[in-house]
Order: C-alpha cells, then sequence, then structure tokens
C-alpha cells in the first residue's frame, strides 16, 4: 500500500485505526468487563467521530489498533504493519501489513481497510498553512467543533512589577487594542476561532461573557502615549505557547505595530510547560489551556495567591478566598468570576 506523505504526516500524530466498516456478524467468545470512571458515548467508538481528548482515545486505544504508533521504548513502532519504507523523496510510505491480522468478527484486515481508515480519520486542531492544505484537498471537510473550551489569549507576567510597563493598565489595553482577532482567526483558522472578552469561555458553567475589545490600533498608540511612552516601549520575550509559532508571530507583528517590541522566543512544548509553571518566562506569553469544570476553576491558577501559573507576586486575598470556595459551591463561583474579571492577566482571548 503505497500512501501520499502528506496526508500520512498529519495523522502520524494519531497512529491510524482500524475499524469494521460494516457490521459485526459475529461476536468473539469469552467476555471481558472493563471498569471506566465516566460514562460512555457512542461516538467514541469511532475514530472520524470522536472528540480528540484523552478520556475518548482510551476507549479508541482499546478497540482499535493502529499501523503504527507509539510503544514501550520508541516514539513509532509496529503494530498492525509489521515492517516499512520510506521513498528517498519521503513522498511515499509502503507498509507491509501483519499476516493473519483480523477485525473482531474474524474477517481479514487488508490494504483497503486501512485505506478506507485513513481517508475518514479524523484530524484535530489544525491551523495555518495545514488548515488552508486541507480545505483545498479533495474529500476532506474542515469544520468547527463542538463548542469549545480551549483558550489563547496574553498574558503578561510582569505587571506585578512595579518598574515594568506592563503594570500601568492602560499598555495593557493597548496591547489587546493592537490584535485584530478576525484577522487572525482568519489566517490561523479559517475563521473558525470566536474572538472572546474573556479567558473563561461561555461553555463553561458560571462564565461571564464579555465581549472582545475592538481592532484599534490609533487608541492603542494614544493609550501609550498616555502611559508615557509616546514612541513605543520594549516589551521583553514574546513566547508562544508551542507549537503556534506561527500565531504568535502574528500577534507579535501587530504589538510592533503600535510601538510595543518583542524578542519573540520559541520553545519546546515539555520546557515551556516548565518554565510556564516555574515562572522563568518573562514579557509576554501567548498562552494556551483547555480543562474543563467552571469559572473558578478556570481562574484559579491564573489569579489567585497559590496558582500554579500566577506571576504577581500580590494578588489579591478576596479573589484567592473567593476562587477556593468557588470550587464548590455555584453562587460563590459566579461571584469570583464576576470580582476577578478586571484583575485578570489577560488580554486578546480567542478560543480555537
Amino acid at each position: 500500500m503505497r500512501t501520499p506523505r502528506s496526508g500520512l504526516t498529519l495523522l502520524a500524530a494519531f497512529a491510524f485505526s482500524v475499524f469494521l466498516p460494516g457490521p459485526v456478524s459475529a461476536a468473539p467468545e469469552g467476555t471481558m468487563t472493563w471498569g471506566v470512571h465516566v460514562t460512555l458515548a457512542s461516538r467514541w467508538l469511532d475514530p472520524a467521530e470522536t472528540e480528540a481528548l484523552v478520556t475518548p482515545f482510551l476507549v479508541l486505544y482499546a478497540l482499535h489498533d493502529a499501523v503504527v504508533k507509539p510503544m514501550t521504548g520508541v516514539v513509532t513502532g509496529p503494530s498492525l504493519a509489521e515492517s516499512w519504507t520510506v521513498s528517498r523523496d519521503g513522498l511515499v510510505y509502503e507498509f507491509v501489513l501483519r499476516k493473519h491480522a483480523r477485525f473482531h468478527n474474524g474477517d481479514a484486515v487488508t490494504a483497503d481497510d486501512v485505506k478506507f481508515s485513513f481517508e475518514r480519520y479524523l484530524i484535530y486542531l489544525v491551523s495555518g498553512p495545514v488548515a488552508e492544505e486541507l480545505k483545498r484537498t479533495p474529500g476532506f471537510k474542515v469544520a468547527s467543533p463542538l463548542p469549545s473550551i480551549g483558550q489563547y489569549w496574553l498574558d503578561f507576567p510582569e505587571q506585578g512589577n512595579p518598574k515594568s510597563p506592563w503594570r500601568d493598565q492602560r499598555v495593557r489595553l493597548a496591547a489587546t487594542l493592537a490584535v485584530d482577532r478576525k484577522a487572525v482567526s482568519e489566517a490561523e483558522w479559517l475563521g473558525f476561532a470566536r474572538p472572546s472578552g474573556n479567558i473563561v469561555p461561555k461553555a463553561l458553567e458560571f462564565a461571564l461573557e464579555l465581549p472582545p475589545h475592538p481592532y484599534d490600533p490609533a487608541r492603542a498608540k494614544t493609550l501609550l502615549a498616555e502611559a508615557g511612552y509616546p514612541g513605543g516601549f520594549d516589551g521583553g520575550d514574546f513566547t508562544p505557547f508551542p507549537p503556534y509559532n506561527s500565531m504568535g508571530e502574528a500577534i507579535a507583528n501587530y504589538l510592533r505595530a503600535v510601538g510595543i517590541r518583542t524578542r519573540f522566543r520559541t520553545m519546546e512544548r515539555a520546557a515551556f510547560l516548565t518554565a510556564w509553571r516555574e515562572k522563568k518566562i518573562p514579557g509576554v506569553i501567548m498562552a494556551l489551556v483547555a480543562p474543563s469544570g467552571n469559572a473558578a476553576t478556570r481562574l484559579e491558577p491564573f489569579v489567585t495567591r497559590d496558582g500554579f501559573y500566577s506571576y504577581s507576586p500580590s494578588p489579591k486575598p478576596r479573589i484567592s478566598t473567593r476562587a477556593n470556595r468557588a470550587s464548590w459551591t455555584g453562587r460563590s463561583a459566579r461571584r469570583c468570576c464576576i470580582r476577578s474579571s478586571d484583575s485578570s492577566t489577560t488580554a486578546s482571548p480567542m478560543r480555537p
């Protein structure tokens, strides 16, 4: 079986799941009881329909095999494929399937089955040129997922430093007014990313829906002048959440256009997450998080005294108290979100 590299590369992180395209004609013998911690959804049985999240993939891993997949000690190990070769130009991969590989109902696994799976497999969270290429590719449909809880925004870890320009709220507001969210969404997410005024997406319980700031570079420059920076200033490093570097470059260019000059810095994801948690990333961070929960659990890591990513040396004690209490009471969660909305370290939120 010869498969173009362009398609294979996109799916490498998720491997290939081979699933039965027709009805099961015979059940396997015996019974296996499998306990899980959540209620199962039927869409989790099909790699082309499920969300690309950890919990559904527990189901996929139990029910489906792959041509190649990460194994103990190797990044890409043989599974349904016993071997494979790559052409000299890197454009063609050829897999040799294991003999006697079969579906749950006893049918033999063939190259046609792998091709069928490959062509309708789910691809998740693609952006930029890859998304544009997919949009032009026959047989692929690019669509927005269910209401997203993922959120990008700008974090200013030095705003707690009295000597930093980021301490001035006018400077932070200038930064958010400098970014054309709609243009970034069109360029990076085919217009599917929905601008927001809050790092707590409306899909989460007790979220306070706030309108995004408009794109207004003229007002951004005025605010910088009022803050004492008529010629702009050195904003330090600009570090995007990896691997969304092209999106980060676009936003850094918007900041530069109004006078906020930064040094673009890229990091490998593991190093980034470690440095972020250890509060070793200065300047501007293009952040991304997508944990579930409610407004309080989304805000807690960033605005409370002991939050993992809270850089401010003296966050308001009442915010910490209310956020902790809000983990248990919905009423308090709503108050926490409302009271802390103006104290957050954010600007320019955008949901993918």
